[in-house]
């Protein structure tokens, strides 16, 4: 009866867009011509060419990332938009032991079919109702999933997505999916070998895939688990709330997010601004994933025997900072000092769909050096491990004079289940007699990766500061010139430097 009456909604939802834009547009065509709805048309997007390398003790290699995402959306009909975005991505901006030599991949252009993170086709493809007399917009099609749980820019569905700004409390917006898939999931599943090798091979999301068992079920593989999110959120002046709730159906019983901040001007130049953040997450104890990749499939439930005893059931993380900020009034320059600290809860800190989402954290380095960027909240990185817990504090400093903007970082992290580069540990701190000292949660034979859960990590107990400078010039309104050179120093030694030449449209 349940899949009857979902089945039943799903079409009903489709028909009545359908047969709404269709109408829409049929009754408009003597009135309309194609030039009113092109010339209305706006581009939004991004793209950007990286460089990053990586040096020392712990860490070696150096890569290119190019990365084009623009988005097409026509002119409004009577309320009715349609968009159309495409996506090129190439290369790595996360190298570990590989190098720039074959970058160019061949004459005549560059190959999207030798990994599944490079990728040219179309991205977005959506409709869109604005029903101003009831502050509504609706949306139905492919598009990147707008909420704190997600990468806004990289993560995808097919559904249905509602926002209605009618309410003096607050705006709603609803979410439904019913395929869709995490950037960072879908990187994370590369590395699995399935099989009767449960595990998972650190460092193959940067690598060739060519030839590897994971090709036939990893690449262009999806998650079918309905996705079901209401938010609330509003921006009154000096305060700020969301407020987010998602049903995962046989995944989660709950992945919540809630943050508000509050600012407090001293005077026309100086202010000060405090913000608090949370987000937790419940797995159910059967949960299973609806998807061809072997990974997401043998991943398991609570009570089966690929998960019994590690996967963390109840997750949470919270963040809390604290902003201030020198800004004179017709005045080139400013700055801001930014102090905070998170810390984790429950038997695990992996509540997030994305690494971070909108989480606001210090630091660039310490959670995204790795391809799948495992070292973050997400569902299937190192907080999934029951008893995984990840402490942080940091601290920012950035000025801005005209154009220039430069800035410091200081992070702190405390872990027990890191993520870390291929040297480190077969050359470097976490090999040899290290290796076993560091790595206290999981046991010596699974140090590939988990041999019960394709989904759980198997990382070291670290404890390391990342320092260093952060640097932004813009050259126009939409062209800069974005980067960092960040070192990280105590039980881990290595540096990533990097370049981006970034254009917004």
């Amino acid at each position: 009866m349940e899949k009857k009456i979902k089945t039943a909604l799903k079409s009903s939802v489709y028909a009545m867009l359908i047969l709404g834009t269709v109408g829409s547009f049929g009754s408009l065509q003597a009135k309309t011509s194609l030039m009113d709805v092109v010339s209305n048309a706006s581009v939004d997007g991004f793209g950007f060419m990286r460089w990053a390398v990586v040096n020392g003790k712990d860490g070696d290699g150096q890569r290119y990332q190019l990365r084009f995402k623009p988005t097409v959306t026509t002119g409004e009909v009577n309320g009715w938009s349609a968009s159309a975005g495409i996506f090129f991505s190439i290369g790595s901006a996360t190298p570990d032991g590989n190098y720039t030599n074959d970058e160019i991949q061949g004459s005549r252009g560059f190959r999207t079919d030798m990994g599944g993170s490079d990728v040219f086709n179309i991205s977005n493809f959506y409709v869109t109702k604005n029903i101003a007399s009831w502050q509504t917009m609706l949306r139905a099609g492919v598009m990147n999933p707008l909420t704190p749980m997600n990468d806004v820019n990289l993560d995808r569905g097919i559904g249905v997505y509602a926002t209605n700004k009618s309410l003096e409390w607050a705006n709603v917006t609803f979410l439904w999916l019913d395929s869709w898939m995490s950037d960072d999931m879908y990187i994370r599943s590369f590395g699995y070998k399935g099989r009767d090798e449960h595990k998972y091979e650190g460092g193959v999301a940067n690598g060739d895939l060519t030839g590897s068992s994971v090709l036939n079920n990893a690449i262009g593989a999806g998650i079918g688990n309905d996705l079901v999110s209401i938010g609330l959120s509003k921006e009154t002046g000096d305060f700020k709330y969301r407020l987010w709730y998602t049903y995962g159906e046989k995944l989660f019983n709950y992945m919540i997010f809630a943050d508000t901040s509050y600012t407090y001007h001293l005077n026309d130049a100086n202010s000060f601004t405090i913000l608090g953040q949370i987000a937790a997450t419940g797995f159910q104890n059967r949960f299973q994933y609806l998807s061809k990749s072997k990974f997401f499939q043998e991943s398991g439930a609570i009570s089966s025997p690929y998960s019994a005893a590690e996967i963390a059931k109840n997750r949470g993380v919270y963040n809390i900072n604290a902003t201030y900020k020198y800004a004179p009034p017709e005045s080139k320059f400013s700055f801001d000092v930014n102090l905070g600290g998170a810390g984790s809860f429950g038997d695990g800190y992996g509540a997030l769909i994305d690494n971070t989402g909108g989480l606001k954290l210090g630091g660039n380095i310490w959670n995204t050096f790795d391809g799948a960027e495992r070292n973050g909240y997400g569902i299937t990185g190192a907080g999934a491990l029951k008893g995984s817990y990840l402490n942080l504090g940091y601290a920012t400093i950035n000025g801005q004079y005209g154009k220039l903007n430069l800035g410091f970082n200081v992070t702190f992290i405390d872990t027990n289940n890191y993520v870390v580069l291929r040297k480190a540990s077969t050359t470097g701190s976490m090999s040899g007699a290290a290796k076993d000292t560091h790595r206290t949660i999981t046991s010596k034979a699974v140090e590939a990766g988990s041999s019960k859960n394709p989904t759980v990590t198997s990382g070291f107990k670290v404890h390391f500061f990342e320092i260093g400078p952060t640097y932004r010039y813009n050259f126009t309104n939409n062209l800069a010139l974005i980067g960092y050179w960040k070192f990280a120093v105590g039980d881990l030694s290595f540096n990533i430097l990097r370049w981006q030449v970034m254009y917004t449209f």
